[in-house]
């Protein structure tokens, strides 16, 4: 390999290092998270589409964490 590949490597292997240090710290910072649906989006959505009701967005939540 040449030296511009060389160096590609060494970049690849130092960002992917980073990345898991951060990930692997990171991970133990949350310790609670709660996923619940947006009712009032879904609400409002539904509100909307009164005559087609297939139109409905359900897809609308909300997440919160305890760090």
């Amino acid at each position: 390999m040449g030296k511009i590949a060389n160096k590609l490597v060494k970049k690849r292997l130092i960002y992917l290092t980073f990345l898991f240090i951060l990930f692997t710290l990171c991970s133990g910072c949350v310790k609670s998270c709660k996923i619940r649906p947006d009712l009032e989006k879904i609400g409002d959505s539904a509100l909307k589409n009164k005559e087609n009701l297939m139109e409905t967005n359900l897809k609308s939540g909300k997440v919160a964490c305890n760090f």
